[in-house]
C-alpha cells in the first residue's frame, strides 16, 4: 500500500514536471523563456518542500502531512487547466514542486517508521522503485493524453483523480495500522 501511495504521488508530480514547459505555453501563452522560469520555480519549491514539510511531518505526523499534500495536489491538478496567466502557472508549478519534494523527503522517514532502520537501505531502495515507475508512467500518460486529445486538461483531471485515490489508500493504511477509534464522550 505504501509503495502504491508513493507511486501515485510521484506519477502526478512527474507528469507535470516532464511536461511543464509545453503546459505553460499551452495554458497561459507564455513565451519559452517564461515557461522555462516555471520549471525553475517548480525546482525551487521542490527543494523547499523536502526540508520545510519534512519538519512539519516531524511535528504533525507523516501521514497527516502526506494527506495534506495529496489534497493540495488533487485541488491543484483540478484547477491547473484554468491557470491562464504567468502568475497562476508559477503558483501551480510551486505547489507541484512543494508536494513532489515533500514526497521525496517523507518516504525515507515513513519507511524507517514502518520497518525500522536496520535494513533501511534495502527497504527504502524497494520503496524508491515507486518513484522510478512513476517517472516512467507519469510523463508518458501526460504526453499520451495530450497527443490523443490535443490538450493537457484531461491529464490534469487524471492526476487529480489519482491524488484522491492516494488519499483513499492513506485512509486504508491508517485504518489497517491503527484501527477505528470511536469517540467516547
Amino acid at each position: 500500500m505504501l509503495w502504491a501511495i508513493f507511486f501515485l504521488s510521484c506519477l502526478t508530480g512527474l507528469m507535470v514536471i516532464a511536461n511543464l514547459k509545453p503546459i505553460a505555453i499551452a495554458f497561459a501563452g507564455l513565451d519559452p523563456m517564461e515557461a522555462a522560469i516555471a520549471v525553475s520555480v517548480l525546482s525551487a519549491f521542490n527543494f523547499m518542500g523536502r526540508i520545510a514539510l519534512g519538519w512539519v511531518s516531524d511535528v504533525v505526523g507523516r501521514i497527516r502531512t502526506l494527506a495534506m499534500i495529496s489534497a493540495m495536489i488533487a485541488a491543484n491538478m483540478l484547477l491547473f487547466p484554468m491557470y491562464g496567466t504567468m502568475v497562476l502557472i508559477y503558483m501551480g508549478a510551486a505547489i507541484v514542486g512543494l508536494c513532489f519534494g515533500t514526497n521525496l523527503g517523507l518516504f525515507p522517514a515513513i519507511t524507517a517508521d514502518n520497518w525500522g532502520t536496520k535494513h533501511l537501505g534495502v527497504n527504502y531502495g524497494i520503496m524508491l522503485t515507486a518513484w522510478g515507475v512513476g517517472g516512467l508512467a507519469g510523463p508518458v500518460i501526460g504526453g499520451y493524453v495530450h497527443d490523443a486529445t490535443g490538450s493537457y486538461t484531461y491529464a490534469f483531471w487524471i492526476g487529480s483523480i489519482l491524488a484522491i485515490v492516494t488519499l483513499m489508500l492513506m485512509f486504508i493504511v491508517t485504518r489497517k495500522r491503527f484501527g477505528y477509534r470511536k469517540y467516547v464522550p
